[in-house]
């Protein structure tokens, strides 16, 4: 029977791919795969591009150039699933024309929304900017299910290397697929967090929204002095209620007001005023 392998970690600068972390003589080696490489593998590695229909991708054209420790390692291991007769695909690849189209269509309509909120970061853009970005993602959620599937019921072991947003794959579980599941490090931030009860339907209120606001409002605007610090993602979640109102009125407010971006002391003066927090992490 087919093994479905999802690994859903950091995908930063300091990161490692499959089989890429260096490993101090006389430590334990990280876990392995859940079955052995070979020419009944499918590698689905996550790139977001415009166009990608569903066709292999060479180990050394699955990234458009490597910056990163996570890069390089992410060819070595595509390289070794090659070496070992198996297949690289990117795991939102599209099944059609048609499809490809839709895709492209959704990811430029979700970058001019976050493009008109940075120039001017407004409440009313902030919602635009939640459903273009919703719109998109559940086409990608579902495209990722899709091709999971499509392997899987094939007969191929599948080994999916994704963010851990994208952990609604697991569903898969409940279609009767073996799966494996390891979760790397990493948390959400609130606006993630909206965005990951948009993704499993648990249906999102008014406040996650006001949070999510907040939350990217404080992450787009420029820091210019030192000793400005993002607020902790804990004290942003629990922010609620008259304060949650009153912080988003005010941050609204400011972003009306000002012909270009306000700075972060500037935001983090209003948090202070309302809910007595200095901003630091």
């Amino acid at each position: 029977m087919s093994t479905i392998q999802l690994l859903f970690g950091r995908h930063g600068a300091r990161d490692h791919y499959l089989g890429g972390r260096y490993v101090r003589p006389g430590r334990a080696r990280p876990q392995r795969l859940a079955f052995p490489l070979s020419e009944r593998t499918v590698h689905l590695f996550e790139l977001i591009t415009p166009s990608q229909l569903r066709e292999p991708v060479p180990a050394r054209r699955i990234f458009p150039s490597f910056s990163s420790r996570y890069d390089l390692t992410a060819l070595v291991f595509a390289q070794q699933v090659e070496k070992r007769g198996g297949r690289s695909f990117n795991a939102e690849s599209r099944t059609s024309v048609e499809q490809d189209r839709e895709y492209a269509e959704l990811q430029e309509a979700a970058l001019s929304a976050d493009l008109a909120f940075f120039k001017r970061p407004t409440w009313e853009r902030y919602l635009a900017v939640a459903a273009a970005d919703e719109r998109f993602g559940d086409l990608r959620e579902s495209l990722i299910e899709e091709n999971l599937h499509c392997f899987a019921s094939a007969g191929y072991d599948v080994v999916a290397r994704l963010g851990r947003l994208h952990s609604r794959a697991r569903r898969l579980r409940r279609r009767g697929f073996v799966v494996r599941t390891r979760i790397g490090a990493g948390t959400f931030l609130p606006e993630q967090i909206l965005k990951r009860r948009s993704i499993f339907g648990l249906g999102v209120g008014e406040e996650h929204r006001m949070r999510g606001y907040v939350d990217r409002f404080l992450r787009v605007v420029p820091s210019w002095r030192p000793g400005c610090e993002l607020p902790s993602r804990e004290r942003l979640l629990a922010l609620q209620g008259r304060e949650l109102a009153a912080v988003h009125e005010r941050f609204d407010a400011l972003a009306r007001a000002s012909r270009a971006l306000p700075e972060l002391r500037d935001l983090l003066g209003i948090l202070q005023e309302v809910v007595g927090h200095g901003g630091t992490a």
